[in-house]
Parts: structure tokens; C-alpha cells; sequence
């Protein structure tokens, strides 16, 4: 089974927006910050794998 990288990290990008709603919704603010880097990290790394499959040069490093 092929798994399609962009598609989860759009839909783990949407769980994030849904956590981070539903925690405001109930004033429960203590981890909002943490959600809300890793739904910016998550986007960060969207970004950057359309950006290569448009041909840019990518800045990751492989480890």
C-alpha cells in the first residue's frame, strides 16, 4: 500500500485545527501553544515537499 505523504499531513493538519479549537472552545489552554507549533511544523514540511516537487531545491537535511 502506497501511502500519500501530502494527504496526511493536510489531514493531520486539520486534526491539529480541530484540537486546537475544541481546546479553546473549553478554555483549556495549557497545550494550545504545543498544537499550534506542530501544526505550523506540519505545514512547514507541506510547503516544503510542494515546493520540491515543483523543482525548488529542498533545505531538510536527510539524516
Amino acid at each position: 500500500m502506497k501511502i500519500n505523504i501530502q494527504a496526511e499531513l493536510a489531514a493531520a493538519q486539520k486534526h491539529l485545527e480541530r484540537a486546537i479549537e475544541g481546546m479553546l472552545q473549553q478554555r483549556d489552554i495549557k497545550h494550545v501553544t504545543g498544537l499550534g507549533r506542530a501544526k505550523h511544523t506540519v505545514q512547514e514540511t507541506l510547503t516544503q515537499i510542494q515546493r520540491e516537487e515543483a523543482g525548488h531545491v529542498s533545505h531538510f537535511k536527510v539524516c
